[in-house]
């Protein structure tokens, strides 16, 4: 199907890492996604959640063709979100799957993985995800622990996770969130820093404050911010349909510019246009090209565009220097 820049499309399906040190909570956090369904890897995950916080359904999952038999549309129907918990886990459950899938993506001591092995996981996750948002239609959220690592004398925060495979996992991902407790609050940010990595989309960026479900405030951070995200998306493509009308607007305009008279004209009508992005910008390269072309000329002094030939005829006098190419500075041409 073929979809104009306007329409909807995945991003309507969010995909979402929480990372943070153990403890931070980052499972609580996962649930208060829509709806969720919650996939444990880490068998003592459930009874750390608060149990006020423990909603929607969920899989303990020893294996990984477990969790693959477990997702399936029919099974799945009545949930938005597919919370992993946690991503390092899962990555040790498709370590396993992979090297008994084909022998040669482990070694010969039959736990570690070879290279091959390695790609292996990376094409399995994308596939996991790609399934989960295109196929079952969920939203995404994954939980990772970082580890601490030196680099100099700053302490970094990195996904806890085997291999390269830390790397890959931030590629199908729309939003990244860092977990920390700043002062007495817990905090989530989507921006990367020098310490650690982070994603953020469709306006969501910075540091925001998480609710302290503790003291009953709803756990619906993620369901509040994936409504956010739906609101800034629809937003931005309004915008996009607005800047499309102006261009649009613009090109008609700059293409019946004959001679200097409807060339000042289209500048009156560019000043009165409700301008969108670089819409401003657009049509004053436009029109400078155009007013080139015709061999115009801007008059600063009088503030319009004349006729080269009619110049030629004032008195034979020089060029003075507020008469300029129309097209040697666009910013000359004051738009709007």
């Amino acid at each position: 199907m073929i979809l104009k820049p306007n329409q909807g499309s995945t991003a309507s399906r969010k995909s979402v890492i929480i990372q943070g040190v153990p403890g931070i909570g980052k499972s609580t956090l996962a649930l208060s996604a829509p709806d969720p369904l919650i996939v444990i890897t880490d068998p003592s995950g459930w009874d750390r959640i608060p149990a006020h916080c423990r909603v929607g359904g969920r899989i303990e999952a020893n294996d990984y063709q477990e969790i693959l038999d477990d997702l399936k549309p029919e099974t799945v129907a009545e949930y938005q979100t597919i919370i992993i918990d946690t991503g390092g886990s899962l990555i040790n459950l498709m370590k396993a799957w992979v090297i008994r899938k084909n022998p040669k993506n482990g070694q010969s001591d039959g736990t570690t993985l070879t290279m091959r092995g390695y790609g292996a996981i990376k094409g399995e996750f994308a596939s996991l995800v790609t399934m989960i948002r295109e196929v079952l239609r969920k939203h995404f959220v994954i939980t990772f622990h970082v580890k601490d690592e030196k680099d100099g004398d700053q302490t970094v925060y990195r996904l806890d996770c085997e291999g390269s495979t830390k790397a890959d996992i931030w590629k199908p991902m729309d939003l990244g969130g860092f977990m920390e407790t700043v002062g007495n609050k817990r905090t989530i940010t989507f921006s990367p820093t020098d310490r650690y990595y982070a994603k953020g989309t469709h306006g969501i960026e910075g540091t925001m404050e998480l609710p302290d479900v503790m003291k009953g405030h709803p756990n619906d951070f993620l369901t509040t911010l994936f409504a956010r995200i739906d609101q800034n998306v629809a937003e931005e493509a309004a915008l996009n349909e607005k800047y499309n009308a102006v261009m649009n607007q613009v090109r008609e305009t700059v293409a019946g510019i004959t001679n200097a008279k409807t060339a000042n004209e289209a500048r009156e009508k560019f000043k009165a246009m409700d301008h969108v992005y670089g819409s401003l910008m657009e049509a004053r390269h436009l029109f400078s090209q155009k007013v080139t072309e015709l061999g115009l000329k801007f008059d600063r002094e009088a503030d319009k565009i004349v006729s080269a030939t009619k110049e030629a005829k004032q008195d034979k006098e020089p060029e003075t220097e507020h008469t300029e190419e129309a097209g040697e500075d666009e910013s000359q041409l004051e738009l709007g």
